[in-house]
């Protein structure tokens, strides 16, 4: 390590210096696969919902809009099943 003439390490050998994060040592693969799950079925039910209701004829009741989430909930939860399934 280079230290100049006021006693402080040189910019240059903190440029260098190996980088210690503390993200990669809080956060384990095991902390974010849950994440990774959750925000991929987060955005494959939006998906699915946009889709539904953009399928659904003209004026829409509360009673569309709750059919289009049950469905857009069953469809999600199938392909994380089958997503599941895959990985073992």
């Amino acid at each position: 390590m280079e230290w100049n003439y006021c006693g402080t390490r040189s910019l240059l050998s903190l440029a260098t210096a190996p980088a210690r994060s503390v993200y990669n040592e809080s956060v384990t693969r095991g902390v974010k696969r849950p994440i990774l799950l959750f925000g991929g079925f987060a955005g494959l039910f939006a998906l699915f919902v946009a889709l539904l209701l953009r399928v659904l004829p003209g004026e829409r009741r509360p009673f569309d809009y709750m059919v289009a989430g049950t469905f857009a909930t069953a469809l999600a939860l199938a392909v994380i099943f089958v997503f599941a399934i895959r990985r073992r």
